[in-house]
C-alpha cells in the first residue's frame, strides 16, 4: 500500500480539487474605472461576491467567474468576510473552523435558530450595517451582481430593494445567487434578490418553497474535469496517481478543512474489509499525523488532482454533502454521506439522498454494504449555463450606452 510520500504529484499543499482557496483583498483596485455595459461584448462589469468559509463557496465563484471572462465579461471577486470592518470577518471565520472542529452540535443549534424568521432578519440587519457600505463601493457600475453566499445574498437583496438600512442610493443592478449547497437554509431567501440559480431540482423547490419569485435551473458550477464525458479509466487513474491497482478503494473527505468524524468513518471503512480508505486530510494535518500514526488507509494533504483521485475510487464518503459530493455526482461516482455534520451538513444529506443523488448511510453497520454496491447518481437533464442566465439579466438590466455627439 503506497504512503503519501509515493503520490507527490496527487498531494501538495496549496490547493484543494485544483481550486486554490485564496483570501481576496479587503480593497481592490481596478485598473480602469469600472463602466456600465449593455453586454458582454463591451466588457460589462460582473461583480461576483463569495466567501472564504470552506471551500465550496469560492470554488462555485472561480468557475462562474471563468466562465463569465470566457463570454466577454469583465469579472471581480470579493471575499463577502473582507467587507467587515477590520478583523471582524478574520474573526468570524476562525470562530466557525473553530466550531465546527471542536463543538460541531453546536452549530446544529444555531442553524436551527436561524431558520426563525426575525432572526434572520437581525442578522441581515446587522449584515447589512457592517458591510453595506463597502459592497456599495465593489458593486459600482457593475451589469449584474452575482452572490455564492447566503449572508452576501441578504445584503445585497436589501440594498437591491433600497431598504431603509441601506443609505444613500439603492444598487441598481441586478442581484443574482447561485445556490451552492443541495439542499437551502433560510438565510439564503431574500426577496430583493432578482433571481436565483439552482443546479439541482430539490434544490429548486426549496427555494421556491421559501418564496422566491424567480428560480433558474442551470448546470452545475463544476470545472471541466468534474463533467462526464470521454475520461481515462479508473485503472489509468490509479496508475497516474500511484494508487493500488486491484482492490476497491473509498475516498474519504471532510471539506477544505476536513473537519467531523473523519477519522472515525475511515477506520470504520477500514474495518469492514470492503474498501481501503483514501483520507483526504486538506489542512487539517492533525488528522493526517493521527491516521498516519495509526497506520489507517492512505492518507492525503491538499489535492491538485482531485477529478482523478474520484475516478481511481470506487466511491466517495463525505460528511457535509458540499462541492465535493456535487463533483463526485458529476463525474458520476457513488457518493455516500456518513455521519454528517450538523446543521448543513445534515439538511444537506436529506437532500441528496431524496433527490437519489447520494446514499445516506444512517449507520455503521450499512457500511459495508453500501460501498460493496455503491448506487451511482441519478442523472438530471442538460440545463443553461449559469453564466448565460447572468449575461441574459446583465444585458436587459444594463443601461443604454450614452451616444457621441457628432461634429
Amino acid at each position: 500500500m503506497p504512503s503519501a510520500a509515493t503520490l507527490p504529484a496527487l498531494s501538495r499543499p496549496g490547493n484543494r480539487g485544483g481550486a486554490r482557496l485564496v483570501r481576496l483583498p479587503r480593497r481592490r483596485r481596478h485598473a480602469t474605472p469600472p463602466v456600465p455595459c449593455s453586454g458582454a461584448d463591451s466588457g460589462a462589469r460582473i461583480a461576483i461576491v463569495s466567501a472564504g468559509i470552506g471551500g465550496g463557496h469560492n470554488a462555485c465563484a472561480d468557475e462562474l467567474g471563468r466562465r463569465l471572462r470566457a463570454s466577454g465579461f469583465t469579472v471581480d471577486t470579493y471575499d463577502f468576510m473582507d467587507q467587515f470592518p477590520g478583523r471582524t470577518g478574520a474573526l468570524l471565520r476562525r470562530l466557525y473552523a473553530g466550531q465546527l472542529s471542536v463543538l460541531p452540535a453546536s452549530w446544529g443549534v444555531l442553524c436551527t435558530l436561524l431558520r426563525a424568521r426575525p432572526v434572520c432578519w437581525l442578522v441581515a440587519v446587522l449584515c447589512t450595517l457592517l458591510t453595506g457600505r463597502a459592497l456599495r463601493r465593489r458593486t459600482a457600475g457593475a451589469a449584474a451582481v452575482l452572490s455564492t453566499y447566503p449572508l452576501a445574498t441578504l445584503v445585497l437583496g436589501r440594498m437591491r430593494r433600497r431598504g431603509r438600512l441601506a443609505r444613500r442610493r439603492r444598487l441598481t443592478a441586478p442581484v443574482l445567487t447561485y445556490l451552492t449547497d443541495v439542499s437551502v437554509h433560510p438565510l439564503w431567501m431574500e426577496r430583493g434578490c432578482d433571481c436565483y440559480l439552482a443546479a439541482h431540482r430539490i434544490t429548486a423547490e426549496q427555494i421556491t418553497a421559501l418564496g422566491a419569485r424567480r428560480v433558474r435551473r442551470v448546470d452545475a458550477a463544476v470545472r471541466s474535469q468534474f463533467r462526464s464525458g470521454p475520461q481515462q479509466s479508473q485503472a489509468a487513474a490509479r496508475r497516474r496517481l500511484g494508487l493500488p491497482v486491484t482492490g476497491r478503494l473509498a475516498l474519504v473527505a471532510g471539506g477544505a478543512w476536513a473537519v467531523g468524524d473523519v477519522a472515525r468513518t475511515a477506520r470504520e471503512i477500514a474495518a469492514t474489509g470492503t474498501a481501503v480508505p483514501v483520507v483526504v486530510c486538506a489542512t487539517n494535518e492533525a488528522l493526517r499525523a493521527e491516521l498516519a500514526a495509526a497506520g489507517v488507509g492512505i492518507t492525503l494533504g491538499w489535492v491538485d488532482e482531485m477529478a482523478t483521485l474520484m475516478r481511481a475510487c470506487d466511491a466517495v464518503v463525505t460528511n457535509g454533502g458540499g462541492i465535493t459530493s456535487v463533483e463526485a455526482t458529476e463525474l458520476g461516482v457513488p457518493v455516500l454521506i456518513h455521519r454528517p455534520l450538523p446543521g448543513h451538513g445534515r439538511t444537506n444529506a436529506e437532500a441528496f439522498d431524496a433527490a437519489g443523488l447520494a446514499y445516506w448511510v444512517r449507520d455503521g453497520n450499512e457500511l459495508a454494504a453500501a460501498l460493496h454496491e455503491p448506487r451511482r447518481p441519478a442523472t438530471e437533464p442538460a440545463k443553461a449555463d449559469p453564466a448565460t442566465v447572468v449575461a441574459e439579466l446583465a444585458a436587459v438590466a444594463a443601461p443604454a450606452p450614452a451616444l457621441r455627439r457628432i461634429a
